[in-house]
């Protein structure tokens, strides 16, 4: 009897959580042409009695309201960004998709034909915030000279980045060349406070990025969790969705119309010490929030008075994972005026829910207060911690195996360090064979923009630039054009990097000259720099001998090479906001150096170049150093007073001057490998 009871609970717990999971509706829509050659819209109802949606035109602000699979409208609406082009039915759509592969999405007029980009952007609005959507995404294009990789970010109140390999080689059922047997499916995603949901197509290798038709599921929330901060203004003219943590009865927290920033109410602090906050759950995909919100002082405040925001991280057992505070509203600060405050911090690992908490602090309980108004939670507008190559054909890997070049390499390290203390960096690579300047210029609003990206490196030289044919003019259009770039760069909030320019195998002398030139130009910049020159230099312009693939990209071992004078720690330093290094005079009389200096690189390094300034009287040791197998190499003052570098593998240079006249003296080690 008791074993029947049981049994009888346990079928009712399963049908219970399948109904709070139940499905409530799906979204079918088309990407595609209608001009009867290259596409057509799939019909409605299809052979699966689903309704669909088409997108027919590529251009951007184009806007289609949505209905369900049963025809009836959902009041959602798509619209379609930039950087989208189509094609189709003769150009490598899958003209004959198997149900059996593909179930529902097995439509021939939704997968003949498909929108490409190198980075498209969709945008759905008006989608409900009790709701759950999963979405099934299909991209194909049939082609056996390159294997693409289409990378799809959708991002609402979480977010989901996932791949999906549309063309290649033998990569579908039965050896096709292109996808004909995989949907890639997102994480379950909420649509953010404002009902809307972004979707980035953005290509992860190859030349383009694939989006052929799209199936969304639609469930309803039913697991009593809130994923958007609610009545942020306090529009409903009371503190609803908000908890009060009052000290004592003289606290004050209370909406009123006094002083509103945007619409009509706001809330006023003031008396004993007093918060209100509101919590949110947290369900992953994303990486950072901004906490954000305007505070107005009517009047001065005096010492002991204060108002900040908290944005804190709580685990699933509610132990504290991480906190950060905003600066304050004090007795220093204007009166009379709106200030925005806000606090920005990494979500770690084991986040279960976010506290968002507005306080205000009254150590006396001294008469005065302030309004606030405006909460926000959002992701930054700049991911800080991903990094865009943008260049040409050498970042793009261009002569090494599987395109895997310098920038895949450094990649693989920023991976590796992970482990070892380095910071979780993701990165893109958008750049293409052939561009110069000019051309990253002109596509710098459709590729980098969409990134969202803290940091770009600009990886161009002057063989694109036509340095070899046009000499001083290409020198100049380098030059002018590379400043833009950084400007724009700044402007739009991100920190630029860029590689110095490098060798070619039909550069001349003179060509090597504009060369040398630009990057001791580059190196006057107020900008982080990398000298890929350095590498792969054979000392007359051209790739060093076995480095190189064709006269214009180097082989495995020259992208090795390249790799290497990429400092490891490099963006680690740029997001703790390390300085750039300026030159300090130290010729002071007395000045002394109590034990050794000591660098370790924790990367191996090949072509380097040691500095000191020094002023000596007499014979001494000055640098020392070791190579992988710890033999040891040195710069040392002889009994004559020359200088003198002994290498580990036994190899001397020896200096013609002296340099115990006790006179500064400034000795420079440049260091080679390929």
């Amino acid at each position: 009897m008791n074993l029947k009871r049981n049994l009888i609970c346990c079928i009712t717990g399963v049908f219970s959580f399948l109904i709070a999971n139940a499905q409530t509706s799906k979204i079918f829509v088309d990407f595609g042409l209608n001009d009867k050659t290259n596409g057509l819209l799939t019909a409605s109802p299809d052979v699966n009695g689903n309704y669909w949606n088409n997108v027919i035109s590529t251009t951007s602000g184009t806007i289609v309201s949505i209905i369900d699979n049963k025809n009836v409208a959902t009041g959602a609406t798509l619209t379609l960004g930039s950087g989208f082009s189509s094609n189709g039915i003769v150009t490598g759509g899958l003209l004959n998709p198997s149900p059996g592969l593909l179930g529902d999405l097995a439509i021939n007029t939704a997968t003949h034909d498909y929108f490409y980009a190198t980075n498209g952007t969709i945008k759905l609005t008006g989608l409900g915030q009790q709701k759950k959507y999963v979405f099934h995404m299909f991209g194909s294009r049939q082609i056996n000279t390159e294997t693409r990789v289409t990378q799809y970010s959708i991002t609402g109140a979480n977010s989901s980045t996932f791949n999906l390999t549309t063309t290649g080689a033998g990569i579908g059922n039965g050896g096709y060349d292109g996808n004909n047997n995989v949907i890639a499916k997102s994480d379950t995603l909420y649509a953010d406070a404002d009902g809307t949901i972004n979707i980035s197509v953005a290509k992860q290798a190859g030349i383009y990025a694939y989006i052929n038709c799209m199936k969304i599921e639609v469930f309803e929330n039913n697991d009593g969790k809130v994923y958007n901060l609610i009545n942020k203004g306090f529009e409903s003219g009371s503190l609803d969705s908000w908890t009060k943590d009052a000290k004592s009865v003289n606290s004050v927290a209370l909406v009123n119309k006094d002083q509103a920033h945007q619409g009509v109410y706001a809330l006023k602090l003031g008396g004993d010490n007093v918060s209100v906050s509101q919590q949110i759950s947290f369900v992953g995909g994303l990486k950072e929030y901004i906490l954000s919100g305007y505070f107005y002082k009517p009047a001065a405040l005096v010492t002991g008075q204060a108002a900040y925001l908290t944005l804190s991280y709580y685990d699933k057992d509610k132990q504290l994972l991480l906190s950060s505070k905003s600066d304050s509203i004090t007795s220093a600060s204007p009166s009379g005026l709106f200030i925005k405050l806000q606090t920005n911090l990494r979500i770690p690992a084991g986040t279960s829910y976010i506290t968002s908490k507005v306080t205000w602090v009254n150590a006396n309980n001294s008469a005065g207060g302030v309004y606030f108004d405006d909460l926000s939670l959002d992701q930054p507008l700049l991911d800080n911690l991903k990094i865009t190559y943008m260049g040409s054909s050498v970042p793009y890997g261009q002569g090494a195996t599987n395109l895997q070049g310098y920038t895949y390499l450094y990649t693989q390290l920023l991976n590796a360090r992970k482990s070892t203390g380095g910071k979780d960096w993701s990165t893109v690579n958008i750049s293409i064979g052939g561009n110069n300047t000019t051309a990253v210029l002109n596509r710098y609003t459709r590729d980098l923009t969409p990134q969202k990206s803290k940091y770009v490196i600009f990886a161009l030289s002057l063989g694109n630039e036509g340095i070899h044919e046009q000499g001083q003019t290409a020198f100049n259009s380098f030059k002018t054009n590379m400043q833009t770039l950084i400007t724009k760069a700044r402007a739009d909030g991100m920190i630029p990097v860029l590689t110095n320019c490098y060798t070619r195998n039909d550069f001349t002398l003179k060509d090597y000259d504009f060369v040398k030139q630009m990057n001791m130009w580059i190196h006057t910049l107020d900008v982080p720099s990398i000298n890929l020159l350095g590498g792969v230099d054979n000392g007359a312009g051209k790739w060093a001998p076995a480095y190189w693939h064709d006269p214009g990209h180097p082989d495995d071992e020259g992208h090795q090479e390249l790799a290497y004078t990429i400092v490891p720690s490099l963006f680690d330093a740029l997001s703790n906001g390390k300085p750039q290094p300026t030159d300090i005079d130290a010729a002071n009389e007395g000045t002394q150096i109590s034990k050794p200096i000591l660098f370790k690189p924790d990367n191996i390094t090949h072509p380097f170049t040691i500095t000191i300034t020094i002023k000596a009287n007499g014979k001494g040791s000055i640098i020392h150093l070791k190579d992988t197998l710890n033999k040891p190499g040195a710069i040392s003052i002889t009994d004559k007073g020359s200088v003198e570098y002994r290498s580990p593998l036994y190899q001397k240079i020896t200096s013609t001057a002296s340099v115990t006249d006790g006179k500064w003296h400034t000795i420079t080690l440049t260091h080679y490998y390929a």
